[in-house]
């Protein structure tokens, strides 16, 4: 997609999304159920959203009477499947029909030399917006940790001088990984949205939303039990399971086949699907290590190894000497 294209689809409809790539730009439009009124966050995270949306499209002349460019950063930290990423659109929807919407993904930055790229692409296809526009770095951790923090931090000021009307929005699965007085700060992400998983009552709402066709409330209290931990996007999942079975015409499997569900969301370590906690830390640990400080350890192994062995092969020898003398 060419500059001339691209900035088509960024001011031509509140549907065309943009996705940086090396390569080009990729344009899609979001999914209709992302439409902020009918996410099912609760009522105080929705709520958070709907201000933060409100107060920044109606804040630019509070900037500007400060001589301050008007936008702002904010910090979507959560594990996988909270919503960060259906919660950052329907910001964009709030902002306005034809806001802009250009998302930076982490996997597409390996230097500092890249990330400047990028911003420099996407301020050159939101300088024509009037009004606000909407920039998502996603897994802000990765790009972080993939450089330098001090050349993060001046490519990122670099464009925020240069951006106007823009919310720039980083989201994070690992806040413990930032460097906090560095990222969450004036100027830059002036606040942290912590997004967990759906409390109880609306576990329970969106349970009873499914077409379980249960006999009797003590079998659906069985089903809710089950649901402790689970993100939105397994109420997703399930969601899939029930249409799956409703297609096949297998309605009367549904109950059974969402407890299996549930119950198989317990064995693998967290209710994110993944590995355990411990796990995922020991792999960050080791791709972090100092190939020198690993070279050691594993030096050091060898080295223990041998004293072992000679420990074993003189307590031994000893154990025939006193032998050969009885």
């Amino acid at each position: 997609m060419n500059s001339q294209e691209t900035a088509s689809a960024i001011s031509s409809t509140h549907s065309s999304c943009l996705r940086w790539s090396r390569q080009g730009w990729l344009a899609f439009a979001p999914p209709p159920h992302e439409d902020p009124s009918r996410l099912v966050f609760d009522a105080e995270l929705r709520n958070q959203l709907e201000r933060l949306s409100r107060a920044f499209r109606d804040g630019r002349e509070n900037f500007e009477a400060l001589r301050l460019p008007w936008r702002r950063g904010l910090l979507f930290s959560g594990a996988a499947g909270q919503g960060k990423t259906a919660a950052t659109r329907a910001i964009a929807h709030n902002l306005g029909p034809a806001t802009p919407y250009i998302t930076i993904p982490a996997h597409e930055i390996s230097h500092a030399g890249l990330l400047e790229r990028a911003f420099a692409d996407a301020l050159v296809h939101l300088a024509p917006a009037t009004g606000p526009s909407v920039v998502i770095l996603d897994h802000l951790d990765e790009m972080i940790t993939r450089m330098e923090p001090h050349e993060f931090f001046n490519v990122l000021d670099h464009a925020l001088e240069r951006s106007r009307g823009t919310l720039w929005i980083a989201t994070t699965r690992h806040a413990e990984l930032l460097p906090k007085t560095q990222c969450v700060r004036p100027g830059r992400f002036d606040i942290n949205v912590r997004f967990d998983g759906p409390p109880l009552p609306l576990r329970e709402v969106l349970l009873r939303n499914l077409p379980l066709g249960l006999a009797n409330d003590s079998s659906f209290h069985e089903l809710l039990e089950l649901t402790e931990g689970l993100t939105y996007a397994h109420f997703e999942e399930l969601r899939q399971i029930c249409a799956t079975l409703l297609m096949e015409g297998r309605e009367y499997e549904i109950a059974d086949a969402v407890r299996g569900h549930l119950r198989d969301q317990l064995i693998a370590g967290n209710r994110q699907g993944g590995a355990s906690d411990l796990t995922e830390a020991l792999g960050r640990r080791i791709e972090e290590v100092d190939p020198r400080t690993l070279q050691a350890a594993l030096n050091m192994t060898d080295v223990l190894g041998a004293l072992m062995e000679k420990t074993l092969e003189a307590a031994f020898l000893k154990q025939q000497e006193q032998a050969g003398d009885a």
